[in-house]
């Protein structure tokens, strides 16, 4: 009957609702149906963690200030041990980022010496060897399937360099790009200044050992079998992506974008992130403006999927996007956290 009384705000209720709804939809309710984000790792001796791999039950976690490698327990959730110690010496960790497990083995790439290094533990803590770099690899690290290290080295004229376990110089396959073959003739007085900075990826394998190459400053996606081969490129093309690309090389800060200082200049993240995820056999790369996932299938490297993140739900800038034993995690930076990146919605 009340409702009978007072129709026109009847109406209005369930205008509203209606709205709130349509809009949930278009924006961030959308993310709590795709994606369950929850935060992990939340011990008082982890003070920043950056990269986790988990290997026979155990999360093995570099702590980025505490210059260490943290071991969880899964079945107990605690923290049982610790690899390495604070320095730039053999064995000791200085700002610890990246790290994979590989046969009881421990490869983790730490910023020593400015130019970093690779170095090598065993599961139980035990110290293998160090690899100093001459050059820097920066954020392109990746371990395949036979130990051998992965590094993206432009300054070595390829875009991707393999050593041994021993840090041994394997090989080295990759044409790097220039600016102006990805924004045209226009920019060909930046070729020189931006050779090695617009050569920067992230590199992430499938279990065949095929490597993607996902450029951090430039919309393009390079795929190459086990023999360094490219077999695939594609150019990374969606709305918010086409506005960040639209940016280079201005110097006005564009909205959600990071500034960084790589190779003697500076440029804004237009990747932040990227990584093969095995379960939906899918690329996943993180847009610079840190709430869009662009989805790729690994064979094609056909974009299958745009999927919305709620920025707001974690305000710490995600730093780092990686894969752990099927699982997928990110950390973030001005509030530093780990968090497991769950997809809830069937994209296959």
């Amino acid at each position: 009957m009340e409702l009978l009384r007072f129709p026109k705000l009847y109406h209005k209720v369930i205008k509203a609702v209606l709205l709130f709804i349509i809009l949930s939809s278009l924006r961030g309710g959308v993310e709590e149906q795709i994606f369950r984000v929850q935060k992990v790792f939340e011990f008082p001796e982890i003070a920043e963690p950056k990269y986790v791999q988990e290997y026979k039950g155990k999360f093995y976690i570099t702590d980025h200030t505490a210059h260490r490698i943290t071991i969880v327990d899964k079945g107990k959730n605690r923290v049982v041990d610790f690899i390495g110690k604070p320095g730039q010496g053999p064995g000791e960790l200085f700002r610890p980022t990246q790290l994979f497990i590989r046969d009881g083995y421990i490869y983790v790439y730490d910023f020593a010496y400015e130019t970093g290094r690779v170095q090598i533990f065993k599961t139980d803590g035990k110290f293998v060897r160090e690899i100093p770099l001459i050059l820097k690899a920066w954020r392109g690290f990746a371990v395949n399937s036979k130990g051998e290290i992965l590094l993206n080295q432009p300054q070595k004229g390829s875009l991707i360099t393999i050593y041994d376990k021993h840090g041994k110089f394997v090989r080295s396959f990759g044409k790097l790009k220039t600016v102006s073959e990805i924004y045209g003739s226009k920019f060909s007085e930046l070729d020189n200044s931006y050779k090695f900075a617009i050569n920067r990826v992230f590199l992430s394998l499938d279990k065949d050992d095929n490597i993607f190459a996902v450029h951090i400053f430039a919309p393009i996606i390079q795929k190459y079998d086990s023999k360094g081969n490219l077999t695939k490129e594609v150019r990374i093309k969606g709305k918010i992506m086409d506005e960040i690309a639209g940016y280079f090389p201005k110097t006005d800060k564009p909205t959600g974008l990071v500034k960084t200082g790589i190779d003697g200049v500076l440029v804004y993240y237009f990747i932040k992130g990227a990584v093969v995820e095995l379960k939906t056999r899918t690329l996943w790369v993180l847009i610079g403006t840190d709430n869009y996932f662009y989805l790729y299938d690994l064979l094609t490297l056909e974009k299958i999927e745009e999927l919305y993140l709620d920025y707001s739900l974690y305000k710490g800038g995600i730093f780092y996007l990686f894969r752990s034993n099927g699982d997928l995690f990110f950390t973030t930076v001005l509030k530093p956290g780990c968090y497991k990146l769950e997809l809830l919605k069937k994209i296959r």
